[in-house]
């Protein structure tokens, strides 16, 4: 059983919501959970011993998502980034405006001379061009703080990828990762986190951040390969490229150390390796302008997510035959397609926050209510009546598959003329 202190906090509230049968849709605030505990806890106290770890740490985090953690003076806080047994590591931004991981003891801990030291270790003694780490960093009391400059965005905020996969930036990332983990290696270390959000993309390249983790057993070169790889792999879902199917080779079978995997790398790949990093060395003076394409590409994706589709179940048309194209619609995802009644539990997935748009799909429903007056219009009216929705609603719901497909062609317009 994995501690939930050395859990990331969103893998912690997914947890917590699984655990406590939560029907609120993401995303969750770790004291709406924290509470859900308390009074499932009220309700049934034989549930107190398997729920108490789950509680302690939902509090320590909504502490730190609440800006109540002790330290840090002089810094703009942001969300939780990761946190482990003695720790919690915030986003964080100085009065120059960089971004950065602001590391803070828990609040049971904070006092302890022990957690202090600990905090103040730095492993890697001086700084290594292919891993961001924490180095010391003063508040305006004269406390010490464990500090790491991270400088642009990560991984995390191209995900998920919709389009074909770009093979210069899976290069870039699966090679930053590996030196990074080689970097970790030499020095007896293990990463013992990887995910995509450490994977930074600076002015001089992808960088692997390490916040040091305080875990309960040392992690193994092998989880921190596997972990690189699913992050990787996530640029290419299908595998289409060379790179990303070496990246989920690594996910799903990771050899036993670093060397082994950049030995793997060199002889999968050979000269098309080479030239593809010949052609990353001829775009480094681009870095400025492929940061804020980034930045841009980001914005749009979080535009396409920052409106749910209008709720409901609602009827496009129906044909002579019997079938219907129906579209089910809530805050988290959109299922539709034909179907001959409803309820029905096979309707595919158009859209969601994790798999992005099925744009065949989601055209085929535009044009499903485009040409209705083709079809059985008197029963489609009455079908709708049934569900309980009306026209108005089945044409805002159309309206937003529209936005969203219109913003999925600029994205893909945008990666096409990436700098």
């Amino acid at each position: 059983m994995v501690d939930p202190r050395c859990l990331p906090p969103g893998a912690l509230k997914v947890l917590a919501a699984e655990r406590l049968d939560e029907r609120a849709p993401p995303p969750h605030s770790a004291r709406a959970l924290r509470e859900s505990a308390e009074a499932a806890m009220a309700n049934d106290p034989t549930k107190a011993q398997a729920l108490d770890g789950l509680l302690v740490a939902l509090r320590d985090l909504e502490l730190a998502e609440e800006g109540h953690l002790p330290g840090g003076r002089g810094l703009t806080r942001g969300r939780p980034l990761a946190q482990d047994l003695i720790s919690i590591t915030l986003e964080a931004w100085d009065a120059e405006g960089r971004r950065g991981a602001l590391r803070l003891p828990r609040p049971a801990l904070a006092q302890d001379p022990v957690t202090r030291r600990r905090l103040g270790l730095r492993p890697l003694r001086g700084h290594d061009d292919a891993v961001l780490s924490f180095e010391a960093r003063f508040d305006e009391d004269g406390e010490v703080r464990p500090w790491a400059a991270l400088g642009g965005p990560s991984l995390a905020e191209l995900l998920p990828v919709e389009d074909w996969p770009e093979p210069r930036l899976i290069a870039a990332c699966l090679v930053a990762g590996l030196v990074g983990l080689s970097a970790l290696q030499r020095r007896g270390l293990g990463h013992g986190s990887l995910g995509p959000e450490h994977l930074i993309f600076t002015l001089d390249g992808v960088r692997l951040a390490w916040l040091d983790p305080v875990l309960s057993t040392p992690p193994r070169p092998e989880d921190d390969l596997a972990a690189l790889g699913r992050a990787v792999g996530a640029l290419d879902p299908e595998g289409h490229d060379p790179l990303g199917a070496l990246a989920w080779g690594l996910a799903e079978s990771p050899p036993p150390s670093v060397g082994l995997a950049v030995d793997l790398l060199r002889r999968s790949m050979g000269q098309s390796l080479l030239e593809r990093r010949h052609e990353l060395a001829m775009h480094a003076r681009a870095q400025g302008r492929r940061h804020r394409h980034a930045q841009a590409l980001n914005l749009s994706r979080r535009l396409s997510l920052a409106l749910p589709p209008p709720a409901g179940v609602y009827c496009l048309k129906a044909e002579h035959d019997a079938v219907m194209v129906l579209a089910d619609a809530t805050a988290s995802q959109l299922r539709g397609g034909p179907a001959t009644a409803w309820p029905t539990r096979f309707l595919p997935v158009l859209w969601s926050p994790e798999h992005g748009l099925d744009a065949s799909a989601a055209r085929s429903l535009v044009r499903a209510w485009t040409t209705r007056a083709r079809g059985d219009e008197a029963r489609r009216v009455d079908q709708q009546a049934a569900l309980g929705t009306t026209d108005e609603g089945a044409a805002a719901l159309v309206r937003w598959l529209q936005l969203q497909l219109s913003l999925r062609t600029e994205r893909m317009l945008m990666a096409r003329s990436a700098p």
